[in-house]
């Protein structure tokens, strides 16, 4: 969830991966439906989850109060940095698209590398984006305590897409939860 908001407790999202498989758009309209009217306010997805973006954007047309969060695709480190710009804006356009939005609420990078990968063109090129108003928030997914301190030390991470487990003490261990919550 959004931390623009001074927000200090997590949110529950709703996770789209198995959402874009070929067989399964009724199943997918009940699932984001009944997300929608039990007020789960985030939902994830990524263009690398089959259709997930279309049902989303389909199912949501009506429901104001949902917010999508969108995952970059991995993008290729061989490639050179301007190209890897153009993917990014490719990406994001698209997904705007399928999602039938004129602006994202949260766009996330694949992995925390991107942060730095090609020179910081990935990361420069979704601030940029944020800053000309067709991404609200953006984030990162981390797996580890030290991937979420790498994201939690840039100020432009506002979104943070934590792996939890409530009996894995490596997070409050590290100081990840108290840096969370200052």
């Amino acid at each position: 969830p959004s931390m623009s908001n001074n927000q200090t407790s997590a949110e529950m999202v709703l996770g789209t991966a198995n959402l874009g498989t070929p067989s399964g758009a009724v199943e997918a309209r009940l699932i984001l439906n009944a997300a929608v009217h039990a007020h789960v306010r985030w939902i994830e997805t990524s263009s690398t989850y089959g259709a997930s973006e279309q049902r989303i954007g389909q199912a949501l047309q009506n429901a104001p109060g949902a917010r999508v969060v969108t995952k970059l695709p991995p993008i290729d480190r061989k490639l050179p940095a301007t190209l890897a710009r153009h993917a990014v804006l490719d990406s994001i356009h698209k997904s705007c698209s399928r999602l039938t939005v004129n602006r994202l609420d949260a766009a996330m990078l694949n992995h925390v590398s991107q942060l730095e990968s090609h020179g910081g063109i990935i990361w420069d090129t979704l601030k940029e984006l944020r800053n000309q108003g067709h991404i609200h928030d953006l984030g990162v997914p981390v797996a580890s305590p030290e991937e979420a301190l790498i994201a939690i030390a840039d100020k432009n991470v506002r979104y943070i897409q934590l792996q939890f487990n409530a009996l894995d003490w490596r997070w409050r261990q590290s100081g990840v939860i108290a840096a969370l919550a200052a």
